[in-house]
């Protein structure tokens, strides 16, 4: 389905117009519903870029790997809730005031707690001490049929949750593709280009996709 007007929900597929390029090849503009994320399709070419949210430069991909990607983020949402979070974020916090809240998250269905506040008269609260630690994994386990998992990331050294350690994500390898995967969100590479994703959107994603299949 593709809305030809400016959604409400994070998946739905807007085309926005329509290109030529100067041999004539028809170049074609989505953005998901809210604006947050923009593809640009010419051939079996895909460009994705952020407008709004984790500003990064953007990824270029073949339908084809768009396509292995879409399977990786349907498992990833199966599977995010079973990794822990520690996070800082500004949602909830007036625009320009520099101000964050962090939280942390048990993995499973509990709600984050928040943990610390920052702002500009200084943080109240706990802030993390921890870091996270890849480990690696002999062999790779394959995943939805088109990912290998490498490497394991632990939080350790944190005064919340387990002192020995949470598994907060993981490192796969998506074809030439490596994905940083988190419980919030997922980061895809390929060297110097990357594009952060959030879960609603692999939905808008995946109609794309099949939009450039008729």
């Amino acid at each position: 389905m593709i809305a030809r007007s400016r959604g409400t929900r994070r998946d739905v597929l807007v085309e926005r117009g329509r290109s030529w390029r100067a041999d004539g090849t028809p170049v074609r503009n989505y953005t998901c519903g809210l604006g947050r994320l923009a593809a640009r399709v010419c051939g079996d070419q895909v460009v994705l870029r952020r407008k709004f949210g984790v500003m990064c430069p953007g990824l270029d991909l073949t339908l084809a790997e768009l396509a292995q990607l879409v399977s990786f983020l349907r498992w990833w949402e199966e599977h995010r809730t079973g990794w822990s979070a520690f996070y800082w974020t500004g949602a909830g916090h007036p625009p320009g005031w520099g101000a964050e809240t962090a939280f942390y998250q048990a993995r499973g269905t509990t709600a984050p707690v928040r943990v610390a506040i920052r702002d500009m008269g200084g943080t109240k609260g706990a802030d993390f001490t921890g870091r996270d630690v890849r480990v690696r994994i002999a062999p790779p386990q394959r995943v939805a049929d088109v990912a290998d998992h490498v490497a394991r990331l632990i939080r350790r050294g944190e005064r919340f949750g387990d002192p020995a350690g949470e598994e907060v994500g993981g490192i796969f390898r998506c074809g030439e593709l490596r994905v940083e995967a988190r419980r919030g969100s997922v980061e895809v590479k390929r060297g110097r280009h990357w594009i952060s994703l959030e879960p609603a959107e692999r939905q808008f994603l995946e109609r794309l996709l099949a939009v450039e299949a008729l």
